[in-house]
């Protein structure tokens, strides 16, 4: 996905080109520096995966309020169950709520600027042109 992004961020109007009449505004977008590769997003990132499969939903923000050191337990002490990833052991939200997907990435050392989600596609290409 990086490098879709990337793809996108430097050369936007040669990306949005397929776009046709849909992205009349095009042209409103200047080029970006690409992003780097981060360990932390990726890790948070397959955290997330894991725990949506695991606890059988789709969606930004965890179900639970997840524990916070996730990011050494996962993926060797935890493979993203409530049991395991969620504060009590269970799918549910403590006082202060669910961890919203920013705080979910943080708990990983990170810092979000956005998150990319697609289900039920099978290559990068239709994830990122959804």
């Amino acid at each position: 996905m990086l490098e879709w992004m990337n793809r996108a961020r430097v050369d936007p109007q040669a990306d949005l080109v397929a776009c046709g009449a849909a992205c009349s505004d095009r042209a409103c977008y200047s080029a970006q520096p690409p992003m780097r590769w981060s360990e932390e997003l990726n890790h948070s990132a397959r955290f997330h995966a894991a725990e949506m499969a695991r606890q059988g939903y789709f969606a930004h923000d965890s179900k639970c309020t997840v524990v916070q050191n996730i990011d050494g337990l996962y993926p060797v002490a935890c493979d993203g169950s409530a049991s395991c990833a969620c504060v009590g052991g269970a799918a549910s939200c403590t006082s202060g709520g669910c961890t919203a997907w920013t705080a979910r990435i943080g708990l990983f050392g990170a810092a979000a600027g956005g998150e990319m989600m697609a289900g039920g596609v099978t290559d990068p290409n239709s994830a990122f042109y959804l």
